[in-house]
């Protein structure tokens, strides 16, 4: 916890975090994405899961000793997604925008 003038605060913070994403070697791009999105990673990409907001599994991906992706998002609506990436190494969570 943080003083401050108004009281006390805080000083973590909710939602989803980008942090430390570019140090785990990880690359989701373009974001906010149109129609194609390229993931590259250090490690094997083992499994990826799109999420809406709510929660709900839209679409769900399994591979086998690969470092880039590329997949087609044309069919999603725009909105918000959660991308659920697992690798050798890691597993994480990254916002993406479809426009």
């Amino acid at each position: 916890m943080v003083r401050s003038e108004f009281g006390w605060r805080s000083d973590f913070q909710s939602g989803i975090s980008d942090f430390g994403i570019n140090n785990i070697g990880l690359t989701l791009y373009p974001n906010p994405v149109k129609s194609n999105l390229r993931i590259s990673a250090e490690s094997y990409i083992q499994s990826i899961v799109i999420m809406d907001i709510n929660g709900r599994i839209i679409k769900s991906y399994f591979y086998d000793d690969t470092y880039d992706i590329e997949i087609n998002l044309i069919d999603l609506f725009p909105g918000i997604y959660i991308f659920k990436i697992k690798t050798e190494s890691i597993s994480i969570i990254k916002k993406l925008i479809k426009i």
